[in-house]
């Protein structure tokens, strides 16, 4: 062979992965020709060359570690998707207003000392979240409308939401009586005349009290 040949496969040579034909040749060369054998002789940084059932072996290897390295990209793939997957779940989601029976599990109670309390029972008090809003005269909200007017203020709203994946069950509370209370303060004081449930993704209001 050419030396040009020679050197062309010097590198798979010395990775074990010639044929025992092309191995012969190589040998052959390099026994013959000085430039060649210290070529590769930096390619295997002087390493002895590997008798026929070494080299009958290391291919095995290098095949084995190319699953191996396949099967781990793949494992990690995988558990790339899956944390996207359930980063996804884990946002915040709007409770469904009719599958969680807002309309009778929520509402708003006014003491005898003016004090108002937003009162959750049963399927409500699964919420993780209290999102509030704030209406204006003209039924855009704050944190949803663009051109909500913060000089006509006019309503409070609540939205609760939980994380989505609760989302694919409904969470009941066994016992009818069960309920959480949040103090609602400063409502009257800062000239708000209601206060509703907002179905955000309808864009719908509920009234909860009327002052």
């Amino acid at each position: 062979m050419k030396c040009s040949i020679i050197r062309d496969l010097l590198p798979l040579y010395c990775d074990y992965l010639t044929s025992a034909d092309s191995n012969e040749e190589i040998e052959n060369h390099l026994h013959n020709c000085t430039e060649c054998t210290e070529i590769y002789k930096d390619m295997s940084k002087g390493e002895i060359i590997m008798t026929e059932k070494d080299k009958n072996i290391e291919p095995m290897k290098k095949v084995k570690k190319r699953f191996f390295i396949r099967f781990i990209c793949g494992i990690l793939g995988t558990a790339a998707v899956l944390l996207a997957f359930f980063s996804i779940l884990n946002t915040d989601c709007s409770m469904n207003y009719e599958k969680y029976n807002i309309a009778k599990n929520v509402w708003v109670e006014e003491d005898k000392d003016g004090t108002l309390w937003l009162v959750k029972t049963n399927s409500a008090i699964s919420a993780d979240f209290i999102y509030p809003t704030i209406s204006d005269e003209n039924g855009k909200h704050f944190g949803y409308d663009k051109d909500f007017d913060v000089n006509a203020k006019v309503g409070y709203g609540i939205t609760l939401k939980h994380r989505k994946i609760d989302s694919f069950a409904v969470t009941e509370m066994n016992a009818n009586d069960t309920e959480e209370r949040t103090r609602l303060d400063n409502i009257k004081e800062r000239g708000l005349k209601k206060i509703f449930y907002y179905d955000d993704v309808n864009n719908k209001e509920y009234i909860l009290w009327e002052g």
